[in-house]
């Protein structure tokens, strides 16, 4: 009986509580825990399908808070968000967690900030919210979507990079612009979709601008004018981009193509192309002072060195200054044509 009831305790011990709270990822600050449980027979979503949840509540350290997926709706009181895994349509926190989930399961759960960074609030705050999976839905791939769909689910991610970006997350903003574009990216020829498209681009190149791509921030705004000749915004943050890496010239022909386009606000176009002229003129100030301290350098060198020295003095300047090799090399090649054109006569006289 004593080694019965043992077993019995040992069996209890290791059952498993679908209602404990469960550490996701074993760090301690994403935490899960059933409060329903849902119906075990239907599939749980995975990456690229369709999940559709409940909202009921919302809090950050225990006081009750708004919250929105793209800046338009609060859905932190019974609100429902239908949402793509994998597609960075919500927060970490959700990504995470609802893909454990069965249809019909209510539960808790709670992160730190670093898994939802569309909310405002402390370093070692927690945020709780209390979900419910609705339903959960395969979906076709992107290529297989009617021209519709595509449009709904490119604008759904143009407005959630939208709002990222003014939180400051970049790389979350520019994550949900990559994906949109995917969708509204179509050899259809549809004119909303190519407007659609367009935008994300430029967004794109923004966020890239904020995290000093520049190359990347340049291919954006390509592809943007590409799709829209006589976009300003393009042109404009091509022209920013350009600057950075100091090629003010073709900086100054951007923001002068931009200034023949329509446009009733020039003023930024006219103060970024001051900016970038007065720049160009420094810039060629300067390698105009750096050539000609470079030339009195060598000069200085070559008069203060005995006659001895000054062949050896004659090739450092020959090193430090390029043009001089060119200038070098002209005068090699004379002198060879010369020598030949010499004994080629000569030949002949004999």
């Amino acid at each position: 009986m004593k080694q019965g009831n043992m077993s019995d305790k040992e069996e209890g011990a290791n059952e498993f509580d679908p209602f404990a709270e469960v550490d996701v990822l074993g760090s301690g600050n994403l935490i899960k825990k059933t409060i329903t449980q849902g119906d075990e027979s239907k599939e749980r979503a995975s990456t690229g399908m369709e999940v559709n949840i409940n909202v009921l509540s919302v809090k950050v350290d225990d006081k009750h808070v708004e919250y929105s997926i793209d800046g338009t709706n609060d859905v932190s009181n019974g609100g429902y968000v239908t949402f793509i895994v994998g597609d960075n349509d919500v927060c970490h926190a959700w990504e995470l967690v609802v893909p454990l989930l069965h249809p019909g399961e209510k539960c808790r759960i709670r992160s730190r900030r670093q898994f939802d960074g569309s909310v405002k609030m402390e370093e070692d705050s927690w945020i709780e919210y209390v979900v419910e999976v609705e339903h959960v839905k395969s979906r076709k791939p992107i290529h297989k979507l009617e021209l519709k769909e595509r449009i709904a689910q490119g604008n759904q991610k143009r407005a959630r990079g939208n709002f990222l970006f003014k939180q400051e997350q970049w790389d979350l903003a520019a994550t949900s612009f990559h994906r949109g574009i995917k969708y509204a990216t179509s050899t259809e020829g549809s004119s909303e979709m190519e407007v659609l498209c367009g935008t994300l681009w430029n967004n794109l190149a923004q966020v890239q601008l904020k995290c000093s791509k520049w190359n990347d921030a340049l291919e954006s705004c390509e592809n943007t004018i590409r799709l829209d000749k006589k976009n300003i915004k393009a042109y404009y943050r091509k022209a920013k981009a350009l600057q950075a890496k100091k090629e003010y010239e073709l900086a100054i022909e951007c923001v002068q193509t931009a200034c023949n386009f329509e446009n009733d606000n020039k003023t930024p176009l006219k103060k970024l192309l001051a900016v970038l002229k007065n720049q160009q003129r420094q810039s060629s100030q300067e390698k105009t002072e750096l050539y000609k301290r470079m030339a009195a350098g060598i000069q200085s060198k070559s008069s203060s060195q005995p006659k001895d020295t000054k062949s050896l003095s004659s090739l450092l300047g020959l090193i430090q200054n390029p043009y001089s090799w060119v200038l070098a090399l002209i005068a090699s090649c004379i002198l060879i044509v010369s020598i030949l054109s010499s004994a080629i006569s000569k030949r002949e006289e004999l």
